[in-house]
């Protein structure tokens, strides 16, 4: 592993407080690049607006689910809320 990460590594375990669990999500979400369609557009829910905040209280209720071991039931919810048909999925 570069000397770089290793640092960036040791400084993110400090700030979890060497709790394992949130130290690895911290680290995955730092190498972890945004999605970007084909036209290269990501999404950027820093806004306030009520868009913004439903879009991410229902990623937050599918992480939730995701969590507690329901995949299935978080798969759901997903296509439920955003319309997603099975047809879509392959």
């Amino acid at each position: 592993m570069e000397t770089e990460k290793l640092k960036r590594l040791g400084a993110g375990r400090k700030l979890m407080k060497n709790n394992d669990s949130d130290w690895h999500l911290h680290y995955a979400l730092q190498e972890t690049d945004k999605y970007k369609n084909k036209d290269g557009i990501q999404l950027n829910l820093n806004d306030k607006d009520s868009f913004s905040l439903l879009l991410k209280e229902i990623t937050l209720e599918a992480i939730k689910l995701i969590d507690a071991n329901k995949k299935f039931e978080a798969k759901c919810f997903l296509m439920k809320n955003f319309d997603i048909n099975q047809g879509e999925l392959k």
